[in-house]
């Protein structure tokens, strides 16, 4: 993704690929939508950038993290597709290692969790006796 902006134009872009542009198609607030020749949108023009946008010259960006929901449910749909009949060998391979990198963080993140709680010496939840 790239993120251009033009002051003698005042016009903010963000390319989210590289990619031909087939058409553009601007609607009334003045945000210009580039599209590719199967009508995804690939960028966007923001006209007169500066009177939207605090400081058109500054960008910051985080990626956000999934939640352990999120993770689980991208984890279920995986194993779903996994299970497809019709998933032929490259897909299955791509998505049995996607499978393993996210479990693989999961474990590092318990790890942690734990090496924590035993620099502290908290309890994990093995060691709590159950409710009587």
């Amino acid at each position: 993704m790239k993120i251009i902006y033009d002051p003698e134009v005042d016009v903010l872009r963000i390319l989210f690929r590289e990619t031909p542009i087939s058409e553009s198609d601007a609607d009334e607030s003045g945000i210009i939508f580039d599209l590719d020749a199967q009508g995804n949108v690939v960028g966007l023009e923001i006209l007169d950038a500066s009177q939207r946008i605090d400081d058109p010259t500054s960008v910051s960006y985080r990626v956000a993290k999934l939640t352990e929901a999120e993770v689980a449910s991208a984890e279920d749909t995986l194993q779903n597709l996994l299970m497809d009949p019709d998933a032929g060998k490259p897909v299955k391979e791509a998505i049995q290692q996607q499978l393993l990198q996210m479990r693989g963080r999961r474990e590092k993140r318990t790890l942690s969790l734990e090496n924590a709680m035993e620099a502290l010496s908290l309890p994990s939840d093995s060691d709590i006796p159950p409710e009587s």
